[in-house]
């Protein structure tokens, strides 16, 4: 028997297959607030001012635009090009690649295929990086999991990446482009460096989610390294979700991140619990506190009726996970033994990349983290209606 979904969620997911074919606007330097920056071209592109064509920007020239009570002023080594209240660069072909340099505040320079316009936007210049949305997840996925992993691997992190992006497709509508280059929204470096199988696995996994049983996208939540075993979501944001339970995960124990130490005064850890009003000068209180064990993840830290969420210790002390224990090794130091690196809620990039390595493809990654969840693709209807 077909299963029925309400209207509503049907319109929801469908209103986000917009964006295939079509281009996806990308807020560049959204924290740098740029008042002048230098870009260089690499390849020709075609330069539009105002909606009407400039000239042709040749190869290998660089030019600087400078926010000015005119508007965008345009200059190059050999011509003032003018000010105007928009310029769009286009490229001549896919390969032209746009460098984007901040000279005013000064930033790292980035490139970006696509069309890049500029305008102003309040006190700054606004940038957006116009371009297919495989190409924009080739970039998150390169900046978020790095270079040299099995194809599998980046095709988990292409979808989730994919789910995320849809989920927040009209985050930054009011302010001209669909989601920035920030953490909050994934972070986009521009084009990577010519890692072949990112974008290849972007293109692979073209239109397939993750959704839940309500036909959602999920929480697309993934870290670094969950030290064997992932947390559910309750125990590090506010709200429980089926999809994010705790799951074992011997695949990323072995990896670089699994394991790490912090020592820390037998004085500061007694201040610290005072915050919490701990008794510290109970014996028995103060034993438990200095020498506690989490051999799986849990949730608060607790003695003579006082508790601490781990979430709260790692926050406070700026460790690299929740999952730790704790070992007196004299009197006057304790050591952290941790597990992890990371949140732990979701995917872990680590184990995952090992499941790469050992055959499994994205499909089995996915599932093993997320619980019951449904991947489909988003473009075919009859993925909504099971039989």
């Amino acid at each position: 028997m077909r299963r029925i979904y309400p209207l509503t969620l049907i319109i929801l997911l469908f209103s986000s297959q917009s964006v295939f074919g079509q281009q996806i606007r990308i807020g560049l330097f959204r924290n740098d607030f740029p008042q002048s920056v230098m870009l260089t071209s690499i390849g020709n592109y075609k330069v539009f001012a105002d909606s009407s064509m400039l000239g042709i920007l040749p190869s290998g020239t660089g030019i600087r635009l400078i926010l000015d009570s005119s508007g965008v002023r345009m200059n190059s080594i050999d011509r003032d090009w003018g000010a105007y209240s928009q310029l769009l660069l286009v490229p001549n072909d896919s390969f032209a690649v746009m460098k984007i340099k901040g000279i005013a505040p000064v930033t790292k320079e980035r490139s970006f295929g696509g069309k890049i316009s500029i305008d102003q936007d309040a006190a700054s210049l606004r940038i957006i990086n116009h371009l297919d949305l495989e190409e924009y997840l080739a970039g998150v996925v390169e900046a978020e999991a790095g270079y040299g992993h099995h194809i599998e691997f980046y095709k988990a992190q292409a979808i989730i990446s994919r789910t995320y992006a849809l989920a927040h497709l009209y985050k930054h509508l009011p302010e001209g482009f669909h989601l920035c280059d920030q953490v909050h929204c994934q972070a986009y470096k521009g084009k990577g460096r010519s890692n072949a199988d990112v974008l290849t696995a972007a293109k692979a996994t073209r239109g397939i989610v993750i959704v839940d049983d309500s036909l959602h996208f999920i929480t697309a939540a993934f870290h670094s390294n969950c030290g064997g075993q992932t947390a559910n979501s309750e125990h590090v944001w506010t709200k429980p979700l089926p999809y994010l339970r705790s799951v074992k995960d011997n695949y990323c124990t072995s990896q670089p991140n699994a394991y790490w130490t912090r020592e820390i005064s037998i004085a500061e850890w007694k201040n610290y619990l005072k915050r919490y009003n701990f008794p510290v000068h109970d014996s028995s209180c103060i034993t438990y506190c200095t020498t506690f064990k989490q051999p799986y993840r849990m949730y608060c830290l607790s003695s003579c009726n006082k508790t601490i969420p781990f979430k709260n210790i790692r926050a406070d002390f700026g460790l690299k996970s929740a999952f730790f224990s704790l070992e007196r090794v004299n009197e006057h130091t304790v050591v952290l033994r941790g597990r992890g690196f990371g949140h732990g809620v979701g995917l872990c990039q680590e184990g995952a990349m090992k499941m790469a390595k050992l055959g499994f493809d994205f499909k089995i990654i996915l599932k093993h983290y997320f619980t019951g969840v449904h991947i489909i693709d988003i473009r075919e209807k009859d993925t909504f209606a099971e039989e």
